[in-house]
C-alpha cells in the first residue's frame, strides 16, 4: 500500500469516527428534547382528561357500569391531544379501550407499572407515548371500579419522522464531507510525494549514468 493510499485510509477512518460520534450525539440529544416536549404536552392533557373521566366514573359499581360510563365519555368529550385510551385495574384488567390499532397491550401494563409520572414509548404504528394515572373514584378498596388506571397514548409519529429526516440529512452531509476531505487528502498527499517522486527519478537516472 501506497503512502499516498495509507493516508487517505487514515483521513477516511478519522473523519468518519469524528462525524459518526458528533453526528449521533446531536440526533440522539434533538430526539430527546423532542420526546421530553411530547412528554411535558401530554402530562398536561392527561391531567385534564383524567379529571373529566373521574366525574364520569363516580357512581358506578359494577364493571359494566365502569365499561359503558367509558364509553360515553368517549363519544361526549372534546377531543384531546391524544391518539386514544384505555382503563385497566392495577391487576391488568382492560376494562374499556379505544387504543390505536397498532398500541399493545403489554405496552399499556407496562405503562401501568411505570406507576405516575413514569412513560413508555410503544413501538407500533403508530408510535405512541403512554402515561398512566390513577383513577379516584371514591370507590372502596373492594370495589370492582377501585384501583383504575387511565393510559393515554399520544402520537409520536412526527418525532420519529423527524429523526429519520435529520438521520438521512446527516448521512449526505457525511458522504459530502468524506468525499471533500479525501480529495484534499489526496491533492496534498500528491503534494508531499511528488518532489519525493522525482527525486527518487533522478536517483535512478544517474545510477544508469543518464
Amino acid at each position: 500500500m501506497s503512502f499516498t493510499q495509507k493516508l487517505l485510509l487514515v483521513v477516511a477512518l478519522l473523519l468518519c469516527l469524528s462525524l459518526s460520534a458528533g453526528g449521533g450525539w446531536m440526533i440522539h440529544a434533538n430526539f430527546a428534547a423532542a420526546v421530553d416536549t411530547a412528554l411535558a404536552d401530554a402530562a398536561a392533557d392527561q391531567e385534564r382528561a383524567r379529571t373529566s373521566l373521574e366525574d364520569a366514573l363516580r357512581g358506578t359499581e359494577q364493571v359494566k357500569e365502569t365499561f359503558r360510563a367509558a364509553k360515553n365519555w368517549a363519544g361526549r368529550r372534546t377531543p384531546g391531544a391524544d391518539a386514544g385510551f384505555s382503563v385497566l385495574r392495577e391487576d391488568g384488567t382492560l376494562v374499556y379501550a379505544a387504543m390505536p390499532e397498532g398500541t399493545a397491550y403489554l405496552d399499556q401494563l407496562r405503562a401501568v407499572q411505570a406507576g405516575a409520572g413514569g412513560a413508555v414509548v410503544s413501538a407500533g404504528k403508530p408510535p405512541a407515548l403512554l402515561l398512566a394515572a390513577p383513577l379516584q373514584t371514591g370507590a372502596a378498596e373492594n370495589r370492582p371500579q377501585a384501583g383504575l388506571w387511565l393510559v393515554t397514548a399520544y402520537d409520536l409519529s412526527a418525532v420519529w419522522a423527524e429523526q429519520a429526516r435529520q438521520l438521512r440529512q446527516f448521512v449526505l452531509i457525511e458522504l459530502g464531507t468524506l468525499t471533500a476531505a479525501l480529495a484534499a487528502a489526496a491533492a496534498g498527499a500528491r503534494a508531499l510525494t511528488g518532489p519525493l517522486r522525482r527525486l527518487e527519478a533522478a536517483a535512478h537516472a544517474v545510477e544508469a549514468g543518464d
